[in-house]
């Protein structure tokens, strides 16, 4: 999965998600990808998916494509990283995922209350990669790290700072373990187990299977946690069956601990133990000696590991340098299958996306309409990948012309199927009867009964004579439309409406505007996603700026003033993302 990174002068870079198998590149709104450079054809290269990366094409571009210095002669292979010029803009093919590395615990022991005993740093410390994992349980397995004190009864184990080396003198009361578990080949056995191509859930049951093969525990759970640090059972057991998750039952006390503060705790004896003294999950549980570990990946906590055992059972530091490194090993796999999860879950909802939007841009008109005497023509810009605006033009009989343009509330998914809903009601309704008051009633009242409260459409229905030139306009609640006159080279808008569809059951008084266009008048009726569009500063480019255009290119064709009112707005914004859709709809009279 890749992205584009657009280099505009003197603006910060614009990332582009590419999820389509081709896409082209120019200063003309039509392109897949807009690039505001004077300099740009208006359709001025492409990009084409091959395999895992893009071939980059010139389309006969005025100025030419430049790659490595060099005027594209021929189409080449982008591989990731590399750029290339279209006028004064860069831009760049980057990798959209990048995976991060890891960090296990460090684990520290003290014999009492925190407050009153020396602590002593025994464990693997800040572990970044797998490298550093071999590296710290080589250390271990050869001696090269003082050994840790063995807990005595009641006594507790637990991390704590960082940084102080435990000696003799640190613990003089302390029989030190003369054999030390292999951690070298524990991480060798853990990492060739995970090796295994497996699902997220099933690479968490290998981790506790991984657990009770190498550890004395009579029960066990593993436990992910979200931001919020909510807990989740994954994996209930005991060394020989499987539990439900809904029978494990946790030392709140001790969980609490570990997530706050990222460390690994050892108790001999959770009940007699101070720190976790009057916590009812203790008592009521029995539970006499507990581990729980934490799964870190980079100072982020993604769950834990918690086994127990009956005190006669208790479990001793070197169980705690097993689980610690079982969990440092397995936390690499666990975050790399996660992130595969992800990404692909993501790349299935870019999918859906992407052909919902290839689906919803078929529902717009694929071409103008050949009419005597009128030219139409609409553009429409989503804001993102499925948009919330329609527009349309459909026949009405030999002579007449219904232009349509409407904004669906929100954006994505939702709006985009209530554009749906109303282009199907709308087709259904001309086929019975056009008349203005019929149709926005009929499209109010399915959109009422249908949506949610928040579900609303601003909508323009605008009924055409095309021999004439006579407009009838219907407005619910959607910017006013412009008109722009020839003769007097003025431009005004056509006011008068009713809120949008879906407020209420009725739409009530809906009033009728009527316009005769002459030769070469222009009607525009556009989104307010396009007065809306800011630049950079936070200034609007408002009706104004509409206005402004109108002014200077009437004279174009109805194609051509569309394609060129949002340039001017895009060109406007200086490489600001617009927040909204923007859509215009152009119809001129010619004769």
């Amino acid at each position: 999965m890749y992205s584009l990174v657009i280099h505009l002068p003197n603006t910060p870079p614009h990332r582009i998600l590419l999820v389509k198998p081709r896409y082209t590149i120019g200063r003309s709104v039509r392109a897949d990808i807009m690039v505001p450079d004077s300099f740009a054809s208006r359709i001025h290269a492409a990009l084409q998916q091959d395999g895992q990366t893009y071939i980059l094409e010139d389309l006969r571009s005025a100025n030419g494509t430049y790659y490595q210095g060099q005027r594209l002669a021929q189409p080449i292979r982008l591989h990731p990283g590399e750029r290339f010029r279209i006028g004064e803009t860069e831009l760049e093919l980057v990798p959209e995922t990048h995976f991060t590395q890891t960090a296990a615990p460090s684990v520290t022991y003290s014999r009492t209350s925190l407050a009153t005993v020396p602590e002593a740093q025994i464990g693997m410390g800040t572990v970044n990669t797998a490298e550093e994992i071999l590296h710290r349980a080589f250390e271990r397995s050869s001696g090269g790290l003082p050994d840790a004190p063995q807990a005595a009864p009641g006594e507790t184990l637990l991390a704590a700072t960082p940084g102080k080396p435990a000696t003799a003198e640190t613990f003089p009361e302390t029989k030190l373990e003369p054999q030390r578990p292999d951690l070298l080949a524990l991480v060798s056995k853990v990492g060739v187990t995970l090796l295994s191509n497996v699902s997220f859930s099933e690479t968490l049951e290998e981790v506790m299977s991984l657990v009770f093969e190498s550890l004395p525990a009579e029960r066990g759970f593993l436990l992910t946690c979200d931001h919020a640090q909510q807990l989740e059972c994954r994996v209930a057991r005991t060394r020989t069956t499987r539990l439900l998750c809904e029978e494990a039952v946790v030392c709140q006390s001790i969980t609490e601990r570990v997530l706050t503060t990222k460390a690994a705790v050892l108790t001999s004896d959770a009940r007699q133990d101070p720190r976790f003294a009057g916590s009812q999950s203790i008592l009521l549980g029995d539970i006499r000696s507990v581990m729980c570990v934490p799964l870190l990946f980079r100072e982020q906590l993604h769950g834990l590991i918690y086994v127990e055992n009956p005190y006669q059972r208790r479990f001793t530091p070197d169980d705690l340098e097993v689980l610690t490194t079982i969990a440092s090993v397995a936390a690499v796999k666990i975050e790399n299958i996660r992130l595969l999860e992800e990404e692909m879950k993501r790349q299935r909802l870019q999918a859906e996306v992407a052909l919902a939007a290839r689906i919803q841009a078929s529902m717009l008109p694929q071409g103008e309409p050949p009419l005597e005497g009128l030219e139409v023509a609409g553009l429409s810009r989503p804001a993102e990948d499925i948009g919330g605006d329609y527009y349309d033009y459909i026949h009405v009989g030999e002579k007449r012309l219904a232009v349509v343009i409407g904004d669906a509330s929100g954006h994505g998914i939702s709006s985009g199927l209530l554009m749906a809903l109303a282009k199907g009601a709308l087709f259904n309704q001309l086929g019975i009867s056009p008349d203005p008051v019929h149709v926005m009633q009929t499209l109010n009242k399915l959109i009422h009964e249908n949506g949610t409260r928040r579900d609303l459409m601003t909508f323009c229905y605008t009924l055409l004579d095309v021999p004439t030139g006579h407009v009838t306009i219907a407005n619910a609640g959607h910017p006013y439309p412009i008109v722009y006159c020839a003769a007097t080279k003025t431009a005004h808008s056509l006011e008068g409406g009713a809120y949008p569809l879906g407020v209420r059951p009725t739409l009530g008084r809906l009033p009728i505007l009527t316009h005769a266009l002459n030769p070469q008048d222009v009607l525009v009726l556009y989104s307010d996603g396009l007065p809306e569009l800011k630049n950079r500063t936070g200034s609007y480019f408002g009706y104004d700026g509409l206005e402004a255009v109108l002014h200077h290119h009437a004279h174009l064709p109805a194609r051509e003033l569309c394609e060129t009112i949002v340039e001017k707005a895009l060109t406007f914004a200086s490489g600001a993302v617009p927040e909204d859709d923007i859509t215009v709809v152009v119809v001129k009279r010619t004769c």
